[in-house]
């Protein structure tokens, strides 16, 4: 009887697994377990992309055997996982199965998309988690490897005999999205063909929506200039087969002239008014679009960044790029942790931060406040000293990453308590960092 792989995996990893992930993170046990549950199939799937042929199981089967990989990491998932420079060594083990098994990056931002969409996990969090479960997942592969002698044809059977599961546990049409050919009936060049056509369309949709002339609507009037200009030589030619007058014929010279002028003037007039409007100079380049629930802001010619759409990242960037009535609009940190009781902040949040100085790099006259509350086991002053670390610490970060020192202040609120408290957004007290935009 064929291994069922996700079922293997579950009952591998337990339920502690999900739980310390999450702890690590800083993330919730519920949203970890979501998170775990689409990424274990896209990544097998990603698997059965790669092993449907034997090439690709030879070199599959290759780098299990000289990464030595066994599956004994699975009987120390407690030690690992528990933080420190072991977890450390895991993620990084799991950044290179990655980009073995998911070589177009591409594909696996799109995976980590997924990932973050369906479960609610920050961005950041999505990135290490796949990092964490893929050398579970292919410490499993090489279990069955190693125990059942597997070569080629056997590991890609193997693989192939998951698809059926797969395609019941996997999210509706993400294998589709991700071009994983073993799961998709039609042919690449259909597929290409399709994904042609689509795009045709969205420009023909987005010119007509852009108020941009289409061809006939350019022609259409020329083909009724002509059509007048023919009609009035019929008229002449059928007046007793005379020519007509010089005067005549110089006003009609006169009419078809203004007309083409008039119509030319109304053309440049419709095609002026199709482009899109000017930005300011200093923002030449920086954009903003949304696809699919996620928010593709471009910084600069080769800087990009892509969020959810509506996130924390995303709303900072609007305010900015767009503007707003309040400059003291509050904007709280989504993916943004700290390691229990303590200014430390998470390897995960990095991105986050990343991203917010990313913008501001892009807008150097932003200048911004850091607020941060804590809830730690103290009260009173404990919690206001550890606010202000963190406050300060998210500051350091930032000018760590390129920001000058005189942007960026920090304070820190302690625990708020009272009627303060009810004004806030429903998040964990303890992590909450605010972020205000002082000038910009």
């Amino acid at each position: 009887m064929a291994v069922n792989l996700i079922d293997a995996f579950r009952e591998a990893i337990g339920d502690q697994t999900a739980v310390k992930i999450s702890s690590y993170l800083g993330e919730s046990t519920e949203k970890t377990r979501s998170a775990i549950g689409t990424a274990l199939p896209a990544f097998l799937g990603a698997l059965l992309e790669k092993g449907q042929n034997l090439e690709g199981a030879a070199a599959l089967l290759d780098f299990i055997q000289h990464e030595e990989i066994d599956g004994t990491i699975l009987d120390k998932l407690e030690d690992i996982l528990g933080g420190g420079k072991k977890t450390t060594q895991l993620i990084e083990k799991g950044a290179g199965i990655l980009e073995f098994v998911v070589p177009d990056s591409k594909i696996s931002n799109e995976i980590i998309d997924t990932i973050t969409s369906r479960s609610g996990i920050g961005r950041g969090s999505s990135d290490t988690l796949a990092k964490m479960t893929l050398p579970m997942l292919m410490g499993l592969v090489g279990h069955q490897v190693k125990s059942k002698n597997l070569d080629s044809q056997g590991l890609s059977n193997l693989l192939l005999d998951q698809k059926q599961s797969l395609e019941k546990s996997a999210p509706t049409g993400l294998f589709e999205k991700l071009g994983f050919t073993v799961f998709v009936e039609k042919s690449v060049e259909v597929k290409e063909k399709a994904a042609t056509e689509s795009q045709e369309e969205k420009e023909e949709e987005k010119a007509e929506e852009s108020g941009a002339p289409s061809t006939m609507a350019r022609i259409i009037p020329w083909i009724i200039l002509i059509s007048i200009a023919l009609g009035l030589l019929y008229i002449m030619k059928s007046c007793g087969g005379r020519p007509a007058g010089e005067s005549l014929t110089k006003k009609i010279d006169d009419q078809i002239t203004t007309m083409a002028d008039t119509l030319t003037e109304k053309e440049d007039s419709i095609a002026s008014s199709a482009k899109p409007p000017a930005k300011p100079s200093n923002n030449t380049g920086i954009s903003r679009s949304v696809q699919e629930g996620l928010a593709y802001i471009k910084l600069s010619k080769i800087k990009e960044i892509t969020v959810g759409e509506h996130s924390f990242v995303d709303r900072f960037f609007i305010f900015i790029y767009q503007g707003g009535e309040d400059p003291y609009t509050r904007f709280t940190f989504d993916s943004l942790h700290f390691y229990d009781n303590s200014a430390n902040i998470t390897l995960t949040s990095a991105e986050q931060l990343q991203q917010v100085a990313s913008i501001m790099q892009a807008f150097p006259s932003v200048y911004i406040q850091i607020e941060a509350y804590a809830d730690s086991e103290d009260t009173g002053e404990g919690n206001k000293e550890l606010s202000n670390q963190r406050a300060e610490a998210v500051r350091n970060a930032l000018v760590e990453m390129g920001i000058g020192n005189d942007r960026i202040s920090s304070i820190g609120q302690g625990n708020p308590l009272g009627e303060d408290a009810n004004n806030l957004e429903s998040k964990p007290v303890g992590n909450r960092i605010d972020l205000f935009v002082t000038r910009k």
